[in-house]
């Protein structure tokens, strides 16, 4: 019966210490960070815990870096004097800045477009289109005769693969 209560209280020792594992990667994907504690009764256990503890500090830095890169990356298309708008094949914006909301007469600042579908006139979607069809990069200007100004589009095929398909997005 002894043998029957240690046994029982070392385990429960030793999933205690990872049942902790589990609250710290539901917290780093959170975006917070805890540090685990490495030490433990038994030598074994805190060698796992120190390795696990490493990958999970790795894992978490890897991450601040991501944040970092992707805010810079923000904060330059942001504010660029040139409007960027980067799109999937099916014309549905992933990124567009406020320069180029305002070439477009029917934006809003602070509106979320799904499609720019929902902006560009229908000449400048066919001119998407054909580029997407013809897979390179084109070049043209438009006049806009309400505001006077001519307007040069540049479009930039680019094609990468995500976990499913391949997927094209040109940035205009």
């Amino acid at each position: 019966i002894a043998n029957i209560f240690f046994t029982r209280k070392t385990s429960d020792k030793i999933i205690s210490a990872f049942g902790s594992i589990n609250s710290h990667l539901k917290m780093i994907n959170e975006g917070k960070f805890e540090k685990i504690e490495v030490n433990h009764d038994y030598e074994e256990v805190s060698d796992v815990l120190q390795e696990i503890s490493f990958v999970y500090q790795n894992i978490y830095e890897y991450i601040l870096q991501n944040k970092k890169e992707k805010n810079k990356i923000k904060f330059i298309i942001k504010n660029m004097n040139q409007g960027i708008i980067i799109v999937d094949e099916n014309l549905n914006i992933e990124i567009i800045n406020d320069y180029a909301k305002k070439v477009f007469s029917n934006a809003h600042e602070d509106k979320y477009y799904i499609s720019i579908k929902e902006l560009a006139s229908s000449e400048v979607i066919n001119m998407i289109q054909e580029c997407l069809n013809k897979r390179k990069n084109c070049f043209f200007d438009l006049h806009d005769s309400a505001k006077e100004k001519i307007y040069n589009y540049a479009i930039t095929y680019q094609s990468y693969k995500d976990e499913n398909e391949t997927n094209r997005t040109p940035l205009v």
